[in-house]
Order: structure tokens, then sequence, then C-alpha cells
């Protein structure tokens, strides 16, 4: 509905560059990256409009353990669940902007349960003892690939998870390789950031054998028996199996 009798886009790469020409007055809008300059921006007078759009979080790949074992055991997965304090990583992170949650289905999908947000409370000491039951006691060594951009993140990734005894062992295969990498699979988990889609889309790009992030290609019958019923079911059984399917991805971790 708005026309432009012009429209120039300038590609700005660096964020601190971003901020400069805002407060410069050289822009009339911008996409910026990062949350800990919205105050700054926010004193130079620009007002933020802004929507959750993506999710970060740890996504544990190799839920078979072909690479690393020690995640084929449930108790590992929910172990590494309750090793993040989620409010202060957000805080820490993201000044506090943005929600926590503990599933991948946004508030606006039909499968979305605010009570599945309280399934891993941040508890270390548990999450000690999960590993302890697993056959862990002492922890292990956990993999996994890093980048520059987010170094921060991955700092902080690896000390909550030291603190339940996981030791994290960082490769930075290239900023040009992180994704490559990610889906070749060369690793068994990364941190990601990663966008919310709708039911289906969301299934097909993160939870389905073939999704595109999945790539050990883990399949689980349980998870095939409902996204067969999202496929090809009435619309409320399709719902109703939307919700299934979330409560049991959040139940394996």
């Amino acid at each position: 509905a708005v026309s432009y009798a012009n429209l120039t886009i300038n590609v700005i790469e660096d964020p601190t560059a971003t901020l400069n020409a805002m407060k410069a007055g050289e822009a009339n809008g911008a996409k910026i990256v990062n949350n800990d300059t919205i105050p700054e921006i926010e004193a130079s007078g620009w007002t933020i409009e802004s929507n959750e759009l993506d999710f970060q979080g740890l996504l544990l790949f190799d839920r078979d353990g072909t690479m690393a074992p020690e995640l084929a055991d449930v108790k590992v997965r929910q172990a590494i669940n309750m090793a993040f304090d989620r409010e202060a990583l957000l805080e820490a992170l993201q000044l506090g902007y943005g929600t926590v949650t503990e599933q991948v289905f946004p508030e606006t999908s039909v499968g979305f349960d605010p009570a599945l947000d309280d399934t891993y409370a941040y508890d270390p000491e548990a999450a000690k003892e999960l590993l302890a039951d697993a056959g862990y006691p002492n922890g292990f060594t956990l993999n996994m690939m890093s980048t520059p951009a987010f170094q921060t993140t991955f700092d902080l990734v690896a000390q909550q998870l030291s603190d339940i005894g996981i030791t994290v062992n960082y490769t930075d295969p290239g900023t040009g390789n992180f994704i490559t990498d990610m889906l070749a699979p060369k690793y068994p988990a990364t941190w990601m950031a990663l966008e919310q889609n709708p039911d289906w889309q969301l299934i097909n790009f993160m939870i389905a054998p073939n999704a595109t992030f999945n790539p050990f290609k883990s399949q689980d019958p349980t998870v095939d028996g409902y996204i067969a019923t999202i496929q090809t079911g009435t619309e409320e059984e399709a719902a109703t199996a939307t919700k299934e399917l979330n409560a049991y991805i959040v139940d394996q971790a």
C-alpha cells in the first residue's frame, strides 16, 4: 500500500557501522543484528519494531549416538536441557529481549503448550545425577563447532555444560564452512539460531527423517506416526497429533 518514487538499500556488514549510520541520520530504517545496541538506538530517537522470529538453542543432532554415543541416552539429553539457566543466558546474550522456551514450536502453533516450558528447570545437581544414572558419573567430552561471530554464546554454552561435567571440545570450521560442516554432518551437536516455522514447515525443516536440520536422519517410529497423522488425518486429528508430537520431542529432549 506504500509506494516510493525512489528506494535505496545499502548493505552495511558491520553492526557498528549500521549503528553509526542510524545515529548520523543516513538511514530511514535498518535491521539490527545485536540486541545490545537497542538502548543506544532508542536514546537516539529511533523506535524499535520487534518480532520474535528465531529461536536459539543447542541442537542435539546425533540422537542415535553414531558419533557421540552418550547422546543416544535420553537421560543424557535431558541432563543437557537442565544444564542451562535460560533466564540468565537471555539477559547475558540479548539484554533480556526475547522469551525463554523449551520447545521449538512457536506460540502461534496449534501444538504449542506453555506447560512444556516448565519441563527442564535449571538444576545442575539433578543433571549430574541423570548423567550418573546414564553411566557417566564423571561426565564426558562433547565435540562441537564454534564461530567467532558468536564467541560469547559459545563460551557460555561451554561454561554451563562444564558445570554438570560435560567438557566441550570446540572446532572452528571457518565462517564459510559453518553451515556446510553442520549439515554434512561433522558434529553431533551445535548451538544454532533457526526460524520458528508453521507446523508442517517446521516438521520438514527440523524433525522429519529427511528434514534439512536433521542431518543424521534420526528417525523414531512414534514421531513417524504423529507425522503421518498430521499429514493425512482430519483437521482435528492433525491438531491433536501436533500437540502430542511437540510433547514427545520435549520429553525426548
